[in-house]
């Protein structure tokens, strides 16, 4: 019993050590944090820090995952955890590349501290991932 556990755990290992390396994340982006461990890695390009206030903007998402989501199974909001309200618009997400998407229409309408989540669906489980962005 301990031997078909071993083997199934490194089996796991093996299965995301290769994910991990078939998508390495390109400089420039920016790692998203997890509250728990996650199988799966997601990453953003963001335009030039600070994001400005009331200009809209795009942001590319890149998805680690052994299984891509299709542009349904990614949901991204923004939220201003201080002031606890998000963005006044829903972004609209197309893939643009493999394992490439694009969230076009964001728009940060106050300046501060704003949190982005991503909500990965897939295979019947989610993943959640966040990322602190200021916008002045």
């Amino acid at each position: 019993m301990v031997v078909k556990k071993l083997i199934a755990g490194l089996a796991l290992l093996a299965a995301s050590t290769a994910v991990a390396e078939a998508c390495a994340i390109p400089d420039g982006w920016t790692q998203m944090q997890v509250e728990a461990f996650q199988p799966s890695t997601i990453a953003l390009k963001l335009p030039p820090a600070p994001i400005r206030v009331g200009e809209p903007f795009a942001v590319d998402i890149l998805v680690c995952a052994d299984q891509q989501p299709g542009t349904g199974g990614i949901r991204l909001d923004a939220t201003m955890p201080a002031h606890k309200h998000g963005m006044n618009y829903r972004p609209e997400i197309k893939p643009v590349a493999d394992n490439v998407y694009r969230a076009s229409g964001m728009f940060f309408h106050m300046p501060g501290e704003w949190q982005i989540t991503i909500d990965l669906l897939s295979g019947g489980s989610g993943q959640r991932f966040m990322l602190k962005v200021p916008a002045r």
